[in-house]
């Protein structure tokens, strides 16, 4: 979830010199996927800042660190976050098929207690100019288990996952002003890969942003997809996203 995740940093950005705590999350239909994350960062001046968070991912929870640099306006971000994820696997013997796909059953009977290393890096670009916006964000993540995972929700057998991933898209404010609530919508083009498995995600989606509504701290998006990753990843698909900041 950190590549969807990564919104709120755009969004959401605190004062200078204020420590902005953050509560975000996503419904997911296609595939299903559920997840809530808490961020506390801390500005050390200069643009720089450190954070601490702890995302929630149904079977894992993530629990890591954050180094983050923004320009001033902040019209380009990056971070590197550093994390572990304990949590409950469908795990499969040393030997197993590296590739996409699942091989054999995924129910709970197969899941088992294990951890998960990542580090991944990311940087966003803002380009905000009365009611047109353009984002841009690219993703670079590694995902290290000490065991073969049968990852259902990105349908691949992978063991050490080495991904990139890139998302543009063009906005337009339909309401609203840069002082007030207002109300986004948009287009965006999706692609990444992960090493030995191939493309995922793949898609184009149209969606909506409510930027300082239904109070200022919180923003909703509502994004329709569709996805042309390979099959089971195909097809339409959803996400409700939400942010509280204070």
């Amino acid at each position: 979830m950190i590549r969807r995740a990564a919104l709120a940093l755009a969004l959401l950005a605190g004062p200078a010199g204020a420590v902005e705590q953050l509560v975000s999350g996503a419904l997911i239909l296609h595939p299903e996927g559920l997840y809530v994350r808490y961020d506390a960062r801390f500005p050390l001046g200069g643009g720089l800042s450190v954070g601490v968070f702890d995302s929630w991912q149904v079977y894992g929870n993530g629990v890591g660190v954050q180094l983050g640099w923004q320009a001033d306006p902040a019209w380009i971000e990056t971070h590197v976050d550093v994390s572990a994820e304990p949590g409950y696997y469908v795990q499969r013997p040393d030997d197993a098929r590296i590739g996409p796909g699942i091989d054999g059953t995924a129910d709970a009977a197969d899941r088992a207690f294990g951890w998960r290393g990542v580090a991944a890096w990311q940087t966003q670009i803002n380009l905000r100019s009365g009611g047109f916006w353009l984002y841009s964000r690219t993703t670079a993540l590694a995902r290290l288990r000490s065991f073969v995972e049968a990852d259902t929700f990105q349908q691949q057998q992978v063991r050490h996952e080495l991904a990139l991933d890139q998302a543009t898209a063009a906005m337009g404010r339909i309401a609203g002003d840069d002082a007030h609530a207002a109300w986004w919508i948009y287009g965006e083009y999706t692609v990444g890969g992960v090493l030995d498995v191939g493309t995922r995600p793949h898609r184009v989606s149209a969606g909506v942003i409510a930027e300082r509504w239904p109070a200022d701290a919180v923003t909703l998006n509502l994004d329709l997809f569709y996805s042309v990753a390979p099959s089971p990843l195909d097809g339409p698909g959803l996400i409700a996203a939400w942010w509280i900041r204070w």
